[in-house]
């Protein structure tokens, strides 16, 4: 296990919010103490408390849960039924609720126990040769499983300068917070606006970026099917791949039942020059069938509360196949 990251290619930066002054201090004071006593509480308390308001927010937030019904029934075209999609909205919040529990503990645990006691490696065909290869490379993971433990694993297994693009949450005393634990952590935010301009000093660095591309793209995106329907997707990960000759890694960080135990998933890597002849979107249709692959492996572990589909254009009978061969086939 590798020592976290000492030389940066990128100067640390500010990656915060945009709400200041008093309420928003009080509020995330409030915030902050709530989820340290949360964290502090035994494993059980920290379950019956997640179960709880999960079933709350399933109830009464309805605007995300509402959201999860459609994509959950788009996902599954259609076939699942009501009841088992019912559950499934309310794992997702408990789980959601679990991970933040978990949270402030985590790096306690893994500092006193060591990092291999708490986390297991899997890796697809020919993904493990091609990850610890001297290059820079591009992880793509979506919301799912801890992908707050997940990010703190890259650093020390050694693929670091690691960085993650990020949108902070508006409020600017909560933002700095948690900018400080993922620094603790061994890796550092980039912001969502203005994150592609120096990442080729990561990759020259043999680096890692690490980018969550199952929300919806808002800034030029490019436009491909997920779960079936077209969706606004990042266009980065295609043009870095090809202007820069990055590979590009799927990666999830599975929650296992017992706390604080994880298995990471390094699932497909897609070579630049296997996409050297497609478009955006092309890649883009390969990256987004990876993550529902990744996503249906466990469906209880995923956040579906992100509005998917949200201005989609209609569907394209058609929608582009990538070129290259399936990344797994040898």
């Amino acid at each position: 296990m590798s020592e976290p990251q000492s030389e940066w290619p990128i100067a640390w930066q500010p990656v915060v919010g945009d709400r200041g002054g008093v309420w928003a201090f009080i509020e995330a004071k409030l915030a902050l103490s709530a989820l340290w006593t949360l964290g502090s509480m035994p494993i059980g308390v920290q379950d019956l408390f997640a179960s709880l308001i999960a079933r709350a927010m399933r109830l009464f937030d309805r605007r995300h849960s509402n959201a999860a019904r459609e994509f959950l029934t788009q996902a599954y075209a259609g076939k699942l039924p009501r009841a088992e999609r019912e559950r499934l909205i309310f794992e997702a919040w408990s789980f959601f609720f679990r991970m933040i529990a978990r949270s402030n503990g985590l790096d306690r645990v893994v500092k006193r126990d060591g990092f291999e006691a708490h986390f297991e490696m899997h890796y697809g065909p020919g993904v493990r040769e091609a990850l610890f290869a001297e290059r820079g490379r591009i992880l793509v993971t979506p919301h799912l499983g801890d992908f707050e433990a997940g990010a703190l694993t890259i650093p020390l297994l050694g693929l670091g300068p690691a960085y993650v693009v990020s949108r902070p949450p508006r409020n600017r005393y909560m933002s700095i917070a948690f900018q400080s634990q993922r620094d603790a952590r061994g890796y550092r935010l980039l912001h969502r606006r203005g994150a592609m301009e120096d990442v080729s000093k990561i990759f020259r660095a043999k680096g890692s970026l690490i980018l969550m591309l199952d929300q919806r793209a808002r800034r030029s995106p490019t436009v491909a099917p997920f779960f079936g329907r077209l969706a606004h997707c990042e266009r980065a990960p295609a043009i870095l791949m090809r202007r820069l000759q990055v590979p590009v890694f799927t990666v999830w960080c599975e929650a296992l039942p017992q706390p604080w135990k994880y298995r990471m998933h390094f699932t497909r890597v897609f070579e630049p020059q296997d996409f050297a002849r497609a478009t955006p979107e092309e890649i883009s249709t390969a990256l987004n069938r990876a993550m529902e692959e990744m996503i249906l492996s466990a469906p209880e572990q995923y956040f579906w509360f992100h509005n998917r589909f949200y201005k989609a254009p209609v569907a394209d009978p058609n929608p582009p196949r990538p070129r290259a061969e399936d990344p797994e086939s040898d």
